[in-house]
């Protein structure tokens, strides 16, 4: 199965050089959904406002705290552009592959 996010091209690029290994979604109802089936999510495509798109094979899906989180990659939350709850979901990524410039 496959998963098909937006981010924005600050980390998107951050990804594709291989800086960012882990990508957060808040813990909300619609990742929630998404996210009962993360066994079957085997890559991860990612897009910045439809233009470059990059795909990525995923390690791992893990619900853990924010305060773990903070633990894992500081930078990002020290950015001002997270507004995440207590939880977060991580998604662990690897071998990231652009498919379209």
């Amino acid at each position: 199965m496959n998963l098909t996010l937006r981010i924005k091209r600050k980390y998107f690029d951050e990804i594709l050089f291989k800086n960012k290994r882990i990508e957060y979604r808040d813990v909300k109802e619609y990742y929630d959904k998404i996210f009962k089936q993360k066994d079957d999510i085997k890559t991860l495509t990612l897009h910045y406002q439809g233009q470059r798109v990059m795909q990525c094979q995923v390690t791992a899906i893990k619900k853990i705290t924010l305060s773990a989180a903070k633990k894992l990659t500081p930078h990002e939350f020290t950015s001002g552009d997270v507004s995440f709850s207590s939880h977060v979901y991580a998604i662990f990524i690897r071998a990231p592959k652009l498919i379209r410039k």
